[in-house]
């Protein structure tokens, strides 16, 4: 199970996005199986707060939208 970006890509831990028109990087991104959501952990870049999304599994829709996924090397 996933979260998704408005595009249908997987949301990711490490990925640059926008949500809400504000600059974030995904620190965390967790199932959480008792309820069948995901906790998506972000820091907002200009601000360095870090806040916690909660959203259903197999969503989009959230104006969560992918700017640059973090490389593997």
């Amino acid at each position: 199970m996933c979260g998704f970006y408005d595009d249908g890509a997987k949301i990711k831990k490490g990925d640059s996005a926008t949500f809400k028109g504000k600059e974030i990087l995904i620190l965390d991104a967790k199932h959480v199986k008792t309820n069948k959501t995901m906790n998506i952990r972000y820091r907002v870049e200009l601000t360095q707060e870090e806040l916690l999304l909660n959203i259903p599994y197999k969503t989009t829709g959230y104006d969560i939208q992918l700017i640059q996924r973090m490389d593997k090397n």
